[in-house]
């Protein structure tokens, strides 16, 4: 700039006209006006860090429970604490998939814009969404990429999910196509509570986009990788707005130059002109200078635009450092927070085995301690066989006593109760002639009275057995009830007395194939009425009930699951055990533990309960199951072989052998009939206690 002026000045020398004077100074005007003013050192910067847009997944599978809260649950919770957070950090919008058909892989809606901060529809959304359907990962993520595309922005997406695709397509193939047309996208995935196979096709969503891919197991991971992805998302939008700002000032540094040369080039042209203008010299020196005074005033403006643009270049360079400082510091809290996880794990475990270790011993101390008692207990086996032999023909005598009693009450009531005295007594002795006369009804209800005086007797000594061992009356009839024993031993051996009448036996109903397939005897008939009173008597008596359900809330009737309830001795070996059907049934009163076992074909399941004989309580069992009866509608004498295959990959043969009801866990299946010629498939949704009808056809 010096040259230029030195060199204006020795032109102007040579001037004298006067139009060549006002040129000069019109030029150096000019140079003033475009002289660029001090740029701004700091900008304040009040928006928020990039869009986003949260994919939400409530397929059917989000039912599932970890710890025994369904994954639903937790994930909903964690994002209504933290949606209004997040969305005054950057602008959050929420789609989802899922949560209106059981079915429909085109259920994908997009709940809230980013930017739109309709807290309260999107709060109400979460509160009363249900998971349903299916898993659309690539639609989804083609809906929330077309939202970014069509307002020109960079796509952010956060997926989160439990399961891989589910409708027939590839994510990553799709990922791959929209980065070879240009689309700018940064997927970040989390995978709640997903297997090591699924996650390898859910981290190539990340891995394509350079997103982050992160596994969640529990609340706690859950809610650490939400953190992770929300800071990274700042991060990145913090670094756009400092590129775009550097940006932004080299363009106004290269046009200041651009303008100081071309001024220059202009100044060259005015003093090739300057030859002709010497005849103004005087007045042109005047002149002149006034426009030295006004060249040292663009040089002292020049001098500050270079000042302030090295103070934007070391701010650039001071936060771009800071930045390189934060990104580390950040790795490293992330490892010293990974290293906590695993040491926290790590102890779990080591406090885990301890336990089970000091369980052991102690168990292995009470075994000890029971061999002793056992031993002792053997010293008085013989004296104490005898005390409670003595103890049992007093009981003996006594039942021998009030069942007298109860005959006479008979005796009394015998006229009206002759319909139901002689179905007990045998089935085949009905008194079919009414008209005949009143000696003959006598001679005959006489001997009916005689016939079951010897069953009850009969039956007296199986009630005395049953009372002193705890167990049931008759092993070879599967009652439809809970046989608790009426009048069942105490620990101190004495017999009941708040025991009521034991009523007239009653007429048994056909025994199934599955009970005998012979006609039941005279002493059978009484043990099993006996049998149904004792069943009855446990309703009143306020014994400990089990309730087996097929989901929360959700307990039908079931006639066609089977139970049995056993109890272990000290040795190890079955005491007691009593069956029955249904899904609602008496534990007896006796304290201990008890092991029950529930046939719900397919399956069986085995379970634990403790009764404390104190209050009587109700033992809820949910199984998370669906209830599938199936009609069989084949032609006679076609095997068919039933496959249910679940989303996750379990697989369920039955083969089919008339109409038949299955138990199911909830969840998507491929239902496949395969007979010797052909197989049909079908999609299958079981939901937790709900009951659904099929038919099976021949093919």
């Amino acid at each position: 700039m010096n040259k230029l002026f030195q060199a204006a000045t020795e032109t102007i020398h040579r001037l004298n006209t006067q139009g060549t004077l006002t040129v000069l100074a019109a030029l150096f005007a000019v140079l003033s006006l475009h002289a660029p003013a001090p740029a701004q050192t700091t900008e304040s910067v009040d928006e928020k860090m990039g869009d986003a847009i949260l994919i939400m997944d409530y397929s059917n599978s989000m039912w599932g429970q970890i710890n025994g809260v369904s994954k639903m649950e937790i994930a909903r919770d964690l994002i209504n604490r933290n949606f209004r957070r997040w969305d005054s950090e950057i602008n959050m919008g929420l789609l989802s998939y899922g949560h209106r058909y059981k079915n429909d892989c085109a259920d994908i809606q997009l709940i809230a814009e980013p930017g739109s901060e309709n807290h309260s529809s999107i709060e109400t959304f979460l509160s009363q969404a249900k998971p349903k359907g299916r898993t659309p990962l690539t639609s989804a993520i083609e809906k929330a990429a077309s939202y970014f595309i069509s307002n020109g922005e960079k796509a952010n997406i956060i997926l989160l999910t439990d399961g891989i695709e589910s409708c027939d397509r590839n994510p990553c193939e799709t990922i791959q196509a929209l980065g070879q047309a240009g689309v700018d996208m940064t997927a970040h995935v989390i995978g709640f509570g997903v297997t090591e196979a699924e996650g390898s096709q859910l981290r190539c969503i990340a891995s394509l986009t350079g997103g982050e891919y992160l596994n969640a197991s529990n609340p706690s991971s859950l809610d650490l990788a939400f953190r992770k992805i929300m800071n990274s998302i700042q991060m990145e939008g913090t670094i756009s707005t400092l590129e775009l700002r550097n940006s932004k000032l080299k363009d106004t540094i290269t046009a200041s130059q651009d303008e100081i040369v071309r001024l220059a080039d202009e100044n060259s042209n005015l003093a090739a002109q300057g030859v002709d203008l010497q005849a103004k010299t005087s007045e042109v020196e005047v002149r002149m200078e006034r426009l030295k005074n006004a060249l040292r005033d663009t040089e002292m403006r020049h001098g500050q635009m270079q000042v302030v643009n090295q103070k934007l270049q070391d701010q650039n360079s001071e936060m771009l450092v800071q930045h390189g400082e934060l990104r580390a510091e950040v790795l490293r809290l992330e490892g010293l927070l990974a290293q906590n996880e695993d040491l926290r794990y790590h102890l779990e475990t080591e406090l885990q085995t301890t336990q089970g270790e000091l369980a052991s011993t102690e168990n292995k101390l009470l075994l000890s301690e029971d061999d002793l008692v056992g031993a002792t207990n053997q010293l008085r086996v013989k004296s104490t066989d005898l005390l409670e032999t003595r103890a049992l023909l007093t009981e003996t005598q006594n039942e021998r006593e009030r069942l007298w009693a109860l005959t006479g009450k008979l005796r009394g009531e015998v006229d009206g109760l002759r319909d139901d005295i002689t179905s007990a007594s045998f089935e085949n002795a009905r008194l079919l002639q009414s008209n005949i006369d009143l000696k003959q009804q006598n001679t005959e209800l006489l001997s009916a009275l005689n016939t079951m005086m010897s069953a009850i007797s009969a039956s007296n000594k199986a009630i005395m057995s049953a009372y002193s061992i705890g167990t049931t009356v008759s092993d070879t009839l599967n009652l439809q009830v809970a046989p608790i024993a009426a009048g069942e031993v105490d620990e101190d051996a004495s017999l009941r007395t708040d025991i009521p009448a034991v009523p007239a036996p009653r007429m048994l109903p056909t025994p199934t194939p599955t009970e005998t397939a012979q006609t039941p005897s005279a002493g059978a008939l009484a043990s099993a009425a006996l049998a149904s009173t004792i069943a009855e008597l446990s309703a009143t008596r306020g014994f400990d009930r089990v309730e087996l359900m097929l989901a929360e809330g959700v307990a039908p009737a079931l006639p066609d699951v089977e139970w049995t309830v056993s109890q272990r001795d000290r040795t190890g070996r079955t005491a007691n055990t009593i069956a029955g059907r249904g899904n609602n049934f008496a534990l007896p009163s006796k304290t201990g533990m008890y092991e029950v076992a529930v046939a719900m074909k397919p399956f069986i399941q085995k379970f634990q309960i403790e009764v404390d004989g104190q209050q009587p309580q109700v033992h809820g069992v949910n199984f998370m199951l669906g209830r599938l009866e199936v009609e069989d509608a084949r032609i006679a004498g076609e095997e068919t072989l039933l496959k249910f295959q679940h989303a996750d990959g379990q697989v369920i043969e039955h083969m089919l052998t008339g109409d038949d009801v299955l138990y199911l866990p909830y969840g998507d299946y491929t239902f496949t009939t395969t007979t010797a010629q052909s197989s049909l498939s079908q999609d299958l949704s079981i939901n937790p206690g709900d009951t659904q009808s099929i038919s099976v056809q021949s093919l």
